[in-house]
């Protein structure tokens, strides 16, 4: 297992826009991932690019990595994790909180199953069209962490020109 640095990271995402403006908090939650390493660590939500090559990964759908390999977890992190307790070292959840369709259920799994985990949230996007992304603040992550004081909170931009991002750290 290995993080992803900015050379694969440019290599995987290539001039694809969406992802381009994602290196800024992947890199920090990159960072925090190699402490852990070479712990066992699961990706929620990590599409085709998880920032842990080799880590387990979780998704409501099956997609091949760009490392050719598929899910750990084909599965609905909101459903009862099929993961015993405490088995992860790390989890990581980047911009897919606001997705879980119960994502209290969901962080009460992942403090069960993992001893630390580190996740991004948008942070006060003023995006009406988009309920998903619309206005979540420290209020709304407060309710969906349950409450739970993050070790290290980080707030910066995904890029210059970009929307403010939430980085915790549980």
């Amino acid at each position: 297992m290995r993080v992803i640095n900015k050379q694969d990271f440019d290599t995987l995402v290539g001039n694809d826009k969406y992802y381009k403006t994602r290196w800024s908090y992947m890199r920090q939650a990159a960072a925090i991932a190699s402490e852990f390493i070479p712990g066992k660590i699961l990706e929620i939500g990590a599409y085709t690019l998880p920032i842990v090559s080799g880590c387990d990964t979780m998704d409501v759908k099956r997609y091949k990595m760009a490392t050719g390999e598929y899910q750990t977890y084909v599965h609905d992190a909101s459903e009862r994790w099929p993961i015993e307790d405490k088995a992860y070292d790390l989890v990581i959840a980047l911009q897919v909180w606001e997705h879980i369709p119960d994502p209290v259920a969901a962080f009460m799994e992942m403090v069960r199953c993992s001893k630390a985990a580190v996740m991004s949230f948008p942070h006060m996007w003023d995006w009406p069209e988009d309920a998903n992304h619309h206005m979540i603040d420290d209020e709304k992550i407060s309710k969906w962490t349950i409450g739970m004081t993050p070790a290290e909170s980080m707030l910066f931009k995904r890029n210059k020109r970009d929307k403010m991002m939430n980085l915790y750290v549980f």
